[in-house]
């Protein structure tokens, strides 16, 4: 009768532990849906207001750049100024 008794009481602790463990987790999820949120939040505001503010100043300097290059002697600078031309040209696809 002892065995069952113990037996019923560790199942019963167990429960307990369990119930306290699905607690714990929830509160876990819970916190990383809420990160999730703020991120997703974050995402939103550089895709809607950010990036468009950098597309429209680099199309903006894109023109000047390519006036410089064209009427250009130093070396060093226009090979900075292509390369510098070559990721604007990449963004602006992507």
């Amino acid at each position: 009768r002892r065995r069952k008794e113990e037996q019923w009481t560790l199942e019963n602790n167990d429960d307990i532990n369990s119930e306290h463990d699905n607690h714990i987790l929830q509160q876990q999820q819970q916190q990383q849906l809420n990160r999730l949120v703020t991120i997703i939040q974050q995402l939103k505001t550089l895709l809607t207001q950010t990036l468009p503010q950098i597309k429209s100043r680099i199309l903006h300097a894109t023109s000047p750049i390519l006036c410089e290059i064209s009427r250009g002697y130093f070396v060093p600078f226009l090979t900075v100024a292509l390369a510098c031309l070559g990721r604007i040209h990449t963004l602006c696809l992507t």
